[in-house]
């Protein structure tokens, strides 16, 4: 096992240690209609009809029109009813092992592109940045978590795989619309593998565009045939709140991932105002220096920057849609856009840099190897 790869195998570790304290976390929120007053998730015969419906349609609330169709998480949600019962902690341990499956193909996804030791330290921006807790910790934001893990392994064995390898195809295909059937965020996955091709300088091979494609098409006609509809388009005072915050919503929102405290999954644009202005300010000042550092770099190093911040940009502009219907956002929003800021981070980062961390993230148990010369790709 080469250097960069046994440290991330222990940057999992790492990660379950940081999330120890899930274990004595409750169930809160949508939690209580969507997985304690659900009566589907009684029996696991009922997992047919998790595809046949919307995902709030067995659930407490009763009668809810949320325009989202997840039936895999549901089928999670049961599995979880049928082996944990009412022990909660094992609730947040299934989520951990998503996240630790998300982590482990960012990795991977990375090592397509940069050095390992950049690789690495790209996953831990992505593992342990604090925004991402409220969807690791908070078992109802699971659709963020298996969507990322399955999309991201699509994108992974899709950029991988041969012209003519028939089984990786289906591999991609079956991935795909599993992150489809988990939350409608993996409907970006296409863009996803475009930018690494792009970054790659390599032709597009259509055979691996049309495996992606073909699994989302699968969960959209699954859909359709269920009956969801597309979720409810905010009404006029929604979007007029939206465009009148635009600049608060904007500055927070990047301000989140520079300055990610205090953490909270109950922001709102009716009272926005009350949030930092430091924070705000943040969040622009960031934003400026994206630009800056993208103008000052060149070739590879650029498009992946460059890569990087379209993703973590196209994938927060899907949450315009609820955020003008409800109001409210939080940090998990940032859950598969921060791949994007892990890319950003992973381009800019010094060589040196990532092999100091290296040595400091090493232990003797390992076998106490040193950092490897840049490889080929890098």
């Amino acid at each position: 096992m080469d250097f960069a790869g046994g440290r991330t195998w222990l940057l999992l570790v790492v990660v379950v240690v940081a999330y120890a304290g899930a274990w004595s976390a409750g169930l809160v929120w949508d939690d209580v209609p969507l997985v304690v007053q659900n009566p589907t998730l009684n029996s696991l015969a009922n997992l047919p009809v998790f595809f046949t419906g919307d995902l709030w349609a067995g659930s407490g609330a009763m009668a809810v029109e949320s325009g989202y169709y997840r039936p895999l998480v549901l089928v999670s949600f049961a599995l979880d009813r049928a082996i944990f019962g009412e022990f909660v902690p094992g609730y947040h341990l299934h989520n951990l092992v998503w996240h630790l499956a998300a982590v482990l193909m960012s990795a991977k996804l990375l090592r397509l592109v940069v050095s390992g030791e950049q690789a690495l330290l790209g996953a831990t921006v992505f593992a342990l940045h604090p925004v991402q807790s409220e969807a690791v910790v908070w078992v109802s934001a699971r659709n963020d978590l298996m969507a990322a893990a399955f999309g991201l392994a699509a994108v992974l064995v899709a950029a991988r795989h041969p012209k003519n390898d028939r089984l990786r195809w289906w591999g991609v295909f079956v991935l795909a619309a599993a992150a489809a059937l988990s939350k409608e965020s993996a409907y970006l996955m296409p863009l996803l593998l475009w930018g690494f091709d792009w970054v790659r300088g390599e032709k597009v091979v259509w055979r691996r565009y049309h495996a992606l494609s073909g699994g989302i098409a699968v969960a959209l006609v699954a859909r359709l045939i269920a009956g969801v509809g597309g979720a409810a388009m905010p009404p006029p005072e929604g979007w007029g709140l939206l465009i009148r915050n635009a600049h608060r919503w904007i500055g927070v929102t990047a301000g989140s991932v520079v300055w990610p405290w205090p953490i909270s999954s109950a922001r709102d644009l009716h009272w926005i105002q009350a949030e930092s202005a430091a924070h705000m300010i943040v969040g622009g000042l960031a934003l400026c220096l994206c630009f800056l550092v993208a103008s000052r770099l060149d070739g590879r190093a650029r498009r992946l920057f460059i890569g990087g911040a379209l993703w973590a940009f196209a994938s927060i502009a899907l949450t315009i849609v609820p955020i003008a219907d409800k109001g409210g956002f939080g940090d998990r929003f940032w859950y598969l856009p921060m791949f994007g800021v892990s890319v950003m981070v992973a381009a800019i980062c010094p060589l040196r840099w990532c092999m100091r961390g290296c040595v400091a993230f090493s232990i003797p148990a390992m076998g106490g190897s040193s950092c490897p010369a840049p490889g080929l790709d890098q």
